[in-house]
């Protein structure tokens, strides 16, 4: 009787026939896991996105400790909303626009770095208006729907009166472009985010925690092993390996993808085909041995 694998999406299956030095790459690969909090900020991100346009918009401010995962989630909702090519009949559209404030202290830099992201990486000599008409211009012409701002609480390095000019920008965008906004940062995002009423009463707060060895967290491991092309179940979302995960990464999510994905590396390498407590255990600070050949030559294995 043939093995069915269940424990894998059918996706994952042919990746089973791999050379190990393939398997090993494609277990390494960065992976989006969706979960019950994310799928949560998604619907919600959909419904203002695709609600009748209103002149009062809306958005979110995602706050969580380093490694929460937020900037993969911005990456996840530029991707979810793709580009459309110009045809003989319309234009080409670009619906959404990501960019970093880290470092940015001031709303020139806000305006600065969407032009970046517009591909418009030369405004030194423009003035701050000019900037300005520039950024809606652009999103205008793009029919931008979705601004994604990550490191907002970098808002708070300015002086008092730049903080506040800034939040005054972003609001103004939110009104004259009627876009949805999401902002992702650290704890401290929350703070820049109350220094403006207006942005306070439209902006849902919502905020990545730490996992712990508890029925979301199960239902996360189980969906990341069902990605991982390993030939026995692991079993990840018991709860004694669940302790041991957020023992040994605090509960944060980039560290808990980078710890299984060299677990279930060194399983494949070993031969064992199946991440294990003693190999979660290795895997903090053993790493899989990877060929140098792609460096070497430059290739890829896709």
């Amino acid at each position: 009787m043939a093995t069915t694998y269940s424990h894998l999406l059918s996706s994952v299956i042919d990746a089973l026939e791999w050379p190990v030095e393939l398997r090993v790459r494609d277990i390494l690969e960065r992976r989006f896991i969706a979960h019950e909090r994310i799928n949560a900020i998604f619907k919600y991100i959909d419904y203002l996105m695709f609600r009748p346009t209103r002149t009062r918009t809306a958005g979110l401010v995602v706050v969580g400790a380093p490694g929460a995962g937020k900037t993969d989630l911005l990456e996840q909702l530029r991707d979810r909303y793709p580009e459309s090519s110009a045809t003989r009949e319309t234009i080409a559209k670009r619906p959404t626009l990501l960019f970093s404030m880290c470092g940015v202290r001031e709303a020139r830099g806000l305006y600065v770095r969407m032009l970046v992201a517009f591909g418009h990486p030369n405004s030194a000599s423009y003035t701050g208006r000019e900037r300005e008409q520039l950024v809606l211009i652009a999103a205008r012409a793009c029919g931008l729907r979705l601004l994604l701002v990550d490191e907002i609480q970098d808002v708070l390095n300015g002086t008092r009166q730049q903080q506040r000019a800034t939040l005054e920008s972003l609001r103004f965008l939110m009104n004259e472009l009627r876009i949805v906004i999401v902002l992702a940062g650290s704890e401290e995002a929350e703070l820049a985010i109350k220094m403006d009423e207006h942005l306070r009463a439209r902006l849902r707060l919502k905020r990545l925690p730490c996992w712990r060895a508890d029925g979301y967290l199960a239902h996360f491991l189980e969906a990341m092993e069902s990605t991982l092309p390993l030939r026995l179940p692991s079993r990840l979302n018991s709860e004694g390996t669940m302790k041991l995960i957020v023992r040994l990464t605090g509960g944060q999510t980039d560290a808990i993808v980078t710890l299984v994905g060299n677990a279930a590396a060194l399983a494949v390498m070993s031969g064992g085909e199946r991440i294990t407590p003693s190999l979660l255990e290795r895997a903090v600070n053993e790493f899989p041995e990877l060929c140098a050949t792609e460096l070497a030559t430059g290739t890829r294995h896709d």
